[in-house]
Protein backbone atom coordinates (compact mmCIF):
# COMPACT_ATOMS: atom_id res chain seq x y z
CA UNK A 1 0.00 0.00 0.00
CA UNK A 2 1.71 3.32 -0.89
CA UNK A 3 0.32 6.35 1.44
CA UNK A 4 -0.17 9.58 0.17
CA UNK A 5 0.05 12.67 2.20
CA UNK A 6 -0.64 16.22 1.18
CA UNK A 7 -1.26 19.05 3.36
CA UNK A 8 -2.89 22.14 3.11
CA UNK A 9 -3.04 25.33 5.09
CA UNK A 10 -5.67 24.07 7.48
CA UNK A 11 -5.52 20.25 6.85
CA UNK A 12 -3.72 17.35 6.13
CA UNK A 13 -5.52 14.58 3.73
CA UNK A 14 -4.36 11.06 3.37
CA UNK A 15 -4.98 8.62 0.44
CA UNK A 16 -3.90 5.27 0.31
CA UNK A 17 -3.58 3.66 -2.46
CA UNK A 18 -2.78 -0.28 -3.28
CA UNK A 19 0.67 0.13 -5.29
CA UNK A 20 -0.66 -1.75 -8.14
CA UNK A 21 -3.59 0.17 -8.65
CA UNK A 22 -3.41 3.25 -11.03
CA UNK A 23 -4.63 6.78 -9.55
CA UNK A 24 -7.69 6.38 -11.97
CA UNK A 25 -9.02 3.12 -10.65
CA UNK A 26 -9.29 4.40 -7.38
CA UNK A 27 -7.93 6.37 -4.42
CA UNK A 28 -8.54 3.88 -1.22
CA UNK A 29 -9.88 5.41 1.69
CA UNK A 30 -9.36 9.11 2.04
CA UNK A 31 -9.62 11.42 5.61
CA UNK A 32 -9.70 14.67 6.42
CA UNK A 33 -7.39 15.80 9.12
CA UNK A 34 -7.03 19.38 10.26
CA UNK A 35 -4.69 19.66 13.14
CA UNK A 36 -2.36 17.27 11.41
CA UNK A 37 -2.24 14.37 13.99
CA UNK A 38 -3.34 11.74 11.85
CA UNK A 39 -6.77 11.10 13.17
CA UNK A 40 -9.71 12.12 10.95
CA UNK A 41 -11.55 15.27 12.26
CA UNK A 42 -14.06 15.88 9.26
CA UNK A 43 -15.58 12.70 7.56
CA UNK A 44 -15.67 13.00 3.79
CA UNK A 45 -19.38 13.67 3.43
CA UNK A 46 -22.13 11.32 1.53
CA UNK A 47 -22.98 13.58 -1.11
CA UNK A 48 -25.19 14.20 -4.15
CA UNK A 49 -23.62 15.20 -7.55
CA UNK A 50 -25.94 18.33 -7.17
CA UNK A 51 -24.49 19.17 -3.84
CA UNK A 52 -21.30 20.05 -5.74
CA UNK A 53 -23.01 22.49 -8.27
CA UNK A 54 -22.72 26.13 -7.80
CA UNK A 55 -20.56 29.02 -7.16
CA UNK A 56 -17.09 28.18 -4.93
CA UNK A 57 -14.68 30.84 -3.24
CA UNK A 58 -11.56 29.53 -1.88
CA UNK A 59 -11.09 30.50 1.70
CA UNK A 60 -7.32 30.28 2.10
CA UNK A 61 -6.14 32.26 -0.97
CA UNK A 62 -9.16 33.97 -1.44
CA UNK A 63 -7.44 33.96 -5.24
CA UNK A 64 -9.24 30.78 -6.94
CA UNK A 65 -12.82 30.37 -7.60
CA UNK A 66 -14.43 27.11 -8.88
CA UNK A 67 -17.89 26.39 -10.48
CA UNK A 68 -19.92 23.31 -10.60
CA UNK A 69 -22.40 22.08 -13.36
CA UNK A 70 -23.96 18.96 -13.44
CA UNK A 71 -25.49 17.23 -16.48
CA UNK A 72 -26.95 13.98 -15.80
CA UNK A 73 -24.91 12.00 -13.73
CA UNK A 74 -21.61 13.96 -14.62
CA UNK A 75 -20.08 16.91 -12.91
CA UNK A 76 -17.79 19.69 -14.35
CA UNK A 77 -15.71 21.14 -12.63
CA UNK A 78 -13.49 24.94 -13.44
CA UNK A 79 -11.04 26.33 -11.09
CA UNK A 80 -9.81 30.16 -12.20
CA UNK A 81 -6.96 31.48 -10.38
CA UNK A 82 -5.90 34.91 -10.94
CA UNK A 83 -2.58 36.02 -10.44
CA UNK A 84 -3.15 39.35 -11.82
CA UNK A 85 -5.44 41.67 -14.49
CA UNK A 86 -3.80 40.04 -17.27
CA UNK A 87 -2.63 36.31 -16.10
CA UNK A 88 -5.08 33.80 -15.51
CA UNK A 89 -4.76 29.60 -14.75
CA UNK A 90 -7.52 27.61 -15.14
CA UNK A 91 -8.29 24.12 -14.58
CA UNK A 92 -11.14 22.15 -15.70
CA UNK A 93 -12.33 18.58 -15.19
CA UNK A 94 -15.18 16.02 -14.42
CA UNK A 95 -16.03 12.85 -13.39
CA UNK A 96 -19.25 11.17 -11.68
CA UNK A 97 -19.98 10.62 -7.96
CA UNK A 98 -18.62 6.79 -6.83
CA UNK A 99 -19.67 4.73 -3.54
CA UNK A 100 -17.41 6.66 -1.77
CA UNK A 101 -19.15 9.96 -2.20
CA UNK A 102 -16.36 11.58 -3.79
CA UNK A 103 -15.63 12.57 -7.54
CA UNK A 104 -12.83 10.75 -9.12
CA UNK A 105 -11.12 12.64 -12.23
CA UNK A 106 -8.94 11.65 -14.70
CA UNK A 107 -9.40 14.50 -17.39
CA UNK A 108 -7.62 17.45 -15.58
CA UNK A 109 -5.87 20.05 -17.32
CA UNK A 110 -4.65 23.22 -16.98
CA UNK A 111 -4.52 26.35 -18.79
CA UNK A 112 -2.16 29.35 -18.53
CA UNK A 113 -3.37 32.64 -20.51
CA UNK A 114 -5.01 30.15 -23.04
CA UNK A 115 -2.06 28.57 -23.33
CA UNK A 116 -1.98 24.18 -22.64
CA UNK A 117 0.29 23.00 -19.73
CA UNK A 118 -1.09 19.80 -18.94
CA UNK A 119 -4.06 17.05 -19.78
CA UNK A 120 -4.50 14.38 -18.47
CA UNK A 121 -4.19 14.28 -15.00
CA UNK A 122 -5.82 12.52 -12.46
CA UNK A 123 -7.82 13.75 -8.97
CA UNK A 124 -10.29 13.75 -6.59
CA UNK A 125 -12.31 16.41 -5.12
CA UNK A 126 -14.49 15.48 -2.29
CA UNK A 127 -16.87 17.28 -0.13
CA UNK A 128 -16.54 17.33 4.16
CA UNK A 129 -19.43 17.35 6.36
CA UNK A 130 -19.14 21.18 7.13
CA UNK A 131 -19.68 21.93 3.45
CA UNK A 132 -16.14 22.69 2.07
CA UNK A 133 -14.94 21.22 -0.99
CA UNK A 134 -11.61 19.91 -1.61
CA UNK A 135 -9.71 19.53 -4.39
CA UNK A 136 -6.34 17.36 -5.35
CA UNK A 137 -4.95 17.06 -8.87
CA UNK A 138 -1.67 15.05 -9.22
CA UNK A 139 0.01 17.08 -11.32
CA UNK A 140 -0.90 20.25 -9.61
CA UNK A 141 0.03 19.76 -6.12
CA UNK A 142 -0.66 22.91 -5.47
CA UNK A 143 -4.62 22.33 -5.20
CA UNK A 144 -4.41 20.09 -1.82
CA UNK A 145 -4.00 24.03 -0.33
CA UNK A 146 -7.63 24.84 -1.81
CA UNK A 147 -10.59 24.66 0.45
CA UNK A 148 -13.47 25.89 -1.51
CA UNK A 149 -16.49 27.69 0.43
CA UNK A 150 -20.08 27.81 -1.57
CA UNK A 151 -20.92 31.47 -2.57
CA UNK A 152 -24.02 30.67 -4.20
Amino acid sequence: MKNILFRTFTTLIALAIPASVGMAEGFGDLIIDRDGDGMEDCAVAAAAAEDFAGEWQDSVSERATMTASVEGDVVRFEISWADSADETSVWTCSGTLDEDSVIRFTDGREEDNGTMVYENSEGVIALDENGAVYWYDTEFEQSATCKFEKIQ
